[in-house]
C-alpha cells in the first residue's frame, strides 16, 4: 500500500515522499526496505534496511522517510497492521478455525494441506489455511495455529506448541490480548523437540531455517529468525526479535535478550546470559555472557581470591 494511504485513514503524518509502497511492518532489525521499521531507539534508524520508518518523535538526520504519529510508536504500528488486515494484506489469527475431526483422532482446520507421507499423530490440533509438507512426522499432542507453514521432512515431537500467541505488550494492553500478525515458518528438514514453544510473529514471520534442531523444552518468543543448521539445545529461551545466523549453537538452558543479532557459527555455552550482539564463531560463556576465555580468566582470578 502507498504511505498517502495510511495519512488520508489513520491521519499520521508523512515526511518525506508518501508515493513510497509498502508491503508491511515489522521490527527495525528484520525489516525488509519495502516494510515499515518500527524505531523506539535512535540508533535504529540508521541501521535498518528499510526506507520508511515509524516513529513518534522527529529524527534528523536519517534521508529516510518517516511516518509520525503522536501516540507510542508500537500502539500506531498496531493501527497499521489492522489496517494490512482490513485491506486483505495480513492475516487475521484471532479469528478461530473450525476443525474436522480425521480417522487418525486429530482436529484439522479448513484450507489446509498435508504433503504425501506425512504422519500426524493423535489429538493434534492443526488450524485453518496451514501448509505440511512432504514426510513429515508430527507426533501426538502437537498443536499447530492458523497460518503456519511447515517443509519437508519435518519432525515435531509430542507436546510441542506452533504459532503460540505472541508474547508481547504495548501501551497499556495485556500481552496476551495480541495474537500477532505473523506466521511461523519452518523450513525442510527442521526437528522440534518435546513440548517446545513457538511464538508466532507479532508484526513479521518467526522464521526457522533448514536443517535446524530445537531440543525439548525450548521457547523461542516472537519474530525470531534462525538460520540453517542452528543447534538450540533443550530449555534455553530465545527472546523475542533475535536473529541467529546460520550454524549458531545455543546450549542447554541458555538465554538471548531481546533485539540481538548472533553471528554465524557462535556458540552460546550453557546457562549462558546473552544481552548484546555476538559476533560470527564467537564462542560466549558465563552469566553476563562473557567472551568464552575472559570467563574463564575471571573464574581462575575468583578461585585465587576465595
Amino acid at each position: 500500500m502507498y504511505l498517502k494511504e495510511i495519512k488520508k485513514i489513520l491521519g499520521f503524518d508523512i515526511i518525506g515522499n508518501a508515493e513510497e509502497q509498502v508491503k508491511g511492518i515489522t521490527f527495525a532489525c528484520c525489516a525488509e526496505d519495502d516494510d515499515i521499521a518500527i524505531i523506539d531507539v535512535q540508533g535504529q534508524a540508521t541501521t535498518t534496511k528499510a526506507k520508511v520508518l515509524l516513529v513518534n518523535r522527529m529524527l534528523l538526520g536519517t534521508g529516510k522517510t518517516v511516518v509520525l504519529c503522536n501516540c507510542p510508536v508500537y500502539k500506531a504500528a498496531d493501527e497499521i497492521a489492522r489496517l494490512l488486515v482490513r485491506l486483505g494484506e495480513y492475516e487475521d489469527y484471532k479469528v478461530q478455525p473450525e476443525y474436522i475431526l480425521q480417522p487418525g483422532h486429530y482436529l484439522l482446520g479448513k484450507n489446509t494441506v498435508v504433503g504425501q507421507g506425512t504422519s500426524i499423530g493423535a489429538l493434534t490440533t492443526i488450524g485453518s489455511g496451514v501448509y505440511i509438507g512432504q514426510k513429515c512426522y508430527i507426533s501426538e499432542h502437537v498443536y499447530i495455529a492458523a497460518g503456519s507453514y511447515i517443509g519437508d521432512n519435518v519432525v515435531i515431537r509430542p507436546g510441542a506448541r506452533i504459532a503460540s500467541p505472541a508474547f508481547f505488550r504495548y501501551d497499556k494492553y495485556p500481552a496476551n490480548d495480541f495474537v500477532g500478525y505473523g506466521k511461523v515458518v519452518i523450513e525442510n528438514n527442521v526437528t522440534i523437540g518435546v513440548n517446545t514453544i513457538i511464538q508466532r510473529g507479532s508484526f513479521s514471520d518467526t522464521f526457522i531455517g533448514q536443517g535446524t534442531g530445537i531440543g525439548d523444552g525450548v521457547v523461542i518468543g516472537h519474530d525470531v529468525k534462525i538460520g540453517r543448521a542452528c543447534r538450540i539445545v533443550s530449555q534455553a529461551g530465545i527472546a523475542g526479535n533475535v536473529v541467529l545466523e546460520d550454524g549458531v549453537e545455543v546450549l542447554g538452558q541458555a538465554g538471548i535478550a531481546e533485539n540481538i543479532r548472533v553471528g554465524s557459527e557462535a556458540v552460546i555455552k550453557a546457562k549462558s546470559l546473552v544481552s548484546k550482539n555476538v559476533p560470527e564463531c564467537e564462542v560466549i560463556s558465563g552469566l553476563y555472557g562473557r567472551k568464552h576465555t575472559d570467563e574463564l580468566r575471571l573464574q581462575a582470578k575468583l578461585r585465587t581470591i576465595l
